[in-house]
């Protein structure tokens, strides 16, 4: 899969939001924003490292994101940016 590849599938999911506290809602979609940016060239590149540390200190918010689901989209894509 090429970068604009993974850009435009990142670009279609959707991450359910939930009434309680869950990821930020913000916080995950300005990391997803620049991490598609940099996979489309418009941006840098967001070093992988960046989702790590987002994963292990995430802000929490009610409404917010799955917390569960936010985590698996966003290993995913760590790992989806691994093999580009």
């Amino acid at each position: 899969m090429s970068p604009r590849q993974l850009a435009r599938e990142v670009r279609k999911f959707e991450l359910p939001v939930v009434p309680r506290l869950g990821y930020s809602q913000q916080d995950v979609d300005d990391l997803v924003s620049r991490i598609v940016a940099g996979l489309e060239g418009k941006g840098p590149a967001v070093d992988r490292r960046e989702i790590v540390s987002f994963l292990s200190s995430p802000t929490l918010s009610s409404p917010g994101y799955d917390s569960s689901s936010a985590r698996v989209f966003l290993t995913n894509l760590f790992g989806l940016m691994g093999r580009i």
